[in-house]
């Protein structure tokens, strides 16, 4: 979790930065594209590093054979910034879900 308000602002701008250039075009909040939607995602993995990781495709240790329905994705060469910034963005926007 983002240490302080400055950090956790600064995380979601770039989340969303990463979501718009990177992701919208196979997922979306709370419906299925390509791939599933971020709410079916944060429902599986809870836990914040869980969700950089599992994030970056192709299938890891994480997310094998437990995607049924979907095709593996691109691997997205994400840093670790950047797969943290996009966690902290999906959680906050699927957290009431």
């Amino acid at each position: 979790a983002p240490a302080n308000k400055d950090e956790a602002e600064r995380l979601l701008k770039a989340g969303a930065s990463v979501h718009q250039e990177r992701c919208a075009g196979c997922h979306a909040i709370d419906e299925k594209l390509v791939g599933p939607s971020y709410s079916e995602i944060s429902k599986r993995y809870k836990n914040l590093s869980e969700v950089g990781f599992a994030s970056t495709h192709p299938r890891n240790d994480l997310a094998k054979n437990d995607w049924d329905g979907y095709d593996d994705g691109p691997h997205l060469h994400l840093s670790k910034e950047e797969q943290r910034a996009g966690a902290v963005w999906i959680l906050e926007r699927t957290k009431e879900k």
